[in-house]
């Protein structure tokens, strides 16, 4: 008898549901025709990818590739060194992802309007669109109201937010390559971007490696004046060649930390966004709505009776 009643509930169920599909249908036409609007008023986003392995630290020279090896006779002498290589790979992706990286980046002309004030890109003339409330490209100044610490011009934390979210880098657990990405609504500033993140990565990790090496070369030489002992003075001029020989490096490799092995590129179509599963989902989502609606009209009207 239970099994007939909830049989007959069923029935009343799809009946009820069926008595108003009209409804539903009005309702579901409505969600669709929202979320193809919708959709349609999103700007498209182009992704520029790249892979990049890390240049071999020991092929650098520098100061760390060679602690283990000397670091026991370097102590006698006084001298402290770090026990072993750093992961060059986790220095590549934190030091993109760091604040003081992207302020850095921020010093190149047409960075940050592009990274906080772009709207569109204009496929014809292959040019940017600027929100005129907050860049005025024309007049290059900067238009929109002050934040709450009275700043007109972004400065490179509010802008971290954009970078972080649009930025993707990640290294390969197993060949150790890393592959980085970057979204933008226009295709070709995505690539130049990539392109200056990697050529400023080199320049910033050169410039680094090349005022330690200048420091402990500085440092040794010093040393070598208090140092009699033979095989501690043999060391020391061990290491005295390999800072040269990073000094070396950091003058004429182009590509110091990082190397393209496939280089980024102006994607031909967007990445984002998905139009046709957002139409899919507003339509989903009115019928459900809808469905849920009559089935609550149901209910309440048979408790009511």
């Amino acid at each position: 008898m239970k099994n007939k009643n909830d049989e007959v509930d069923i029935i009343e169920l799809i009946v009820s549901i069926w008595s108003s599909k009209n409804f539903i249908i009005v309702v579901t036409l409505i969600f669709s025709l929202t979320s193809v609007l919708y959709s349609l008023s999103l700007t498209n986003i182009y992704k520029s990818s790249g892979l990049l392995q890390v240049n071999n630290a020991d092929d650098q020279g520098g100061l760390s590739s060679i602690a283990s090896q000397y670091g026991g006779l370097a102590s006698l002498a006084g001298i402290s060194l770090p026990s072993k290589s750093s992961n060059k790979s986790d220095y590549a992706i934190e030091t993109i992802k760091s604040r003081d990286f992207l302020k850095h980046l921020l010093e190149f002309e047409g960075i940050a309007e592009n990274l906080i004030a772009a709207k569109s890109f204009d496929m014809s003339s292959k040019k940017i669109i600027y929100d005129t409330n907050i860049y005025n490209s024309k007049l290059k100044k900067w238009t929109r109201e002050p934040n709450h610490l009275g700043n007109v011009i972004p400065s490179y934390l509010e802008i971290y937010s954009i970078y972080q979210e649009a930025l993707n880098i990640n290294v390969d657990s197993d060949s150790g390559f890393l592959t980085i990405s970057f979204s933008h609504l226009s295709p070709i500033f995505a690539k130049e971007f990539i392109d200056l993140v990697i050529r400023e990565l080199n320049e910033v990790s050169k410039i680094n490696d090349l005022k330690e090496s200048t420091l402990a070369l500085d440092f040794l030489q010093n040393q070598l004046l208090k140092v009699q002992q033979k095989d501690i003075r043999s060391s020391l001029n061990e290491l005295v060649e390999s800072q040269l020989k990073t000094m070396m490096l950091s003058n004429i490799k182009k590509d110091y930390l990082v190397s393209f092995i496939d280089r980024s590129f102006v994607p031909e179509s967007k990445s984002s966004p998905g139009r046709a599963v957002i139409c899919i989902l507003g339509a989903f989502m009115g019928m459900v709505l809808s469905i849920l609606i009559v089935l609550i009209r149901h209910f309440t009207f048979n408790r009511a009776s």
